[in-house]
């Protein structure tokens, strides 16, 4: 048998222990050959997210989901943000074939342009991303119906993750990791209706990652 693959049964194991899926079966998804069934995954991936994505990255990092790739959150980042990062990390020679699109929670006005979205996409496939994972933000409409900031409504952001879902029905290598969704069925585990608790935690890396791992259509 050989190391890697040890390795890797010995983490999924370790996880089981832990009460917590190996990452690759979560969705029960045909894995993806590209990764293949170990974790950590291909270090040519970037993770871009706001404060969600930041506080995550300790439980990223460790068992079972030993995440490698490139992880990039920030506290009050708005999706607004994503193409100068994009194109910023693109200025680095080494490759990028994996973005995972983890904003929309800090929304805006402007995010009601559904052609925003798409044309990111567009721009990253044309770059050489062979996928692109969108994780469906979410706010708690009993708590978020109207803001002070403005464009932080829920109703925006349930607008994005519905487009994210109807973007990824229809395009090849784009996969959702359905944050919303599940954050709507287990709002216990979430702190003010946005950020999550350690239990919130695990379950958004859990999603995340099993997109990573599982193939898009």
């Amino acid at each position: 048998m050989k190391l890697q693959t040890r390795l890797g049964l010995i983490v999924a194991v370790a996880g089981l222990l832990m009460g917590v899926s190996p990452a690759y079966a979560v969705y029960g998804h045909t894995e993806d050959p590209y990764y293949g069934r170990t974790t950590g995954y291909r270090p040519d991936s970037l993770i871009l997210g706001d404060s969600t994505t930041f506080h995550a990255e300790d439980t990223y990092r460790r068992a079972p989901f030993l995440y490698k790739g490139e992880l990039n959150g920030q506290s009050m980042r708005g999706a607004n943000e994503f193409g100068g990062l994009v194109q910023e990390r693109l200025t680095n020679p080494a490759p990028l074939r994996t973005v995972v699109f983890a904003l929309g929670t800090n929304g805006g006005s402007w995010l009601m342009k559904r052609s925003w979205l798409a044309h990111r996409i567009n721009f990253l496939k044309a770059r050489g991303v062979r996928k692109v994972v969108l994780v469906t933000p979410y706010r708690d409409p009993a708590l978020w119906t109207h803001t002070a900031w403005q464009g932080n409504e829920s109703w925006r952001v349930a607008q994005l993750a519905k487009w994210e879902r109807d973007i990824a029905a229809k395009r090849k290598g784009v996969c959702v990791a359905e944050w919303a969704g599940y954050a709507a069925q287990h709002r216990d585990q979430l702190v003010d209706g946005v950020h999550y608790d350690n239990d919130g935690e695990v379950a958004h890396v859990r999603l995340v990652t099993g997109a990573l791992a599982s193939r898009c259509r």
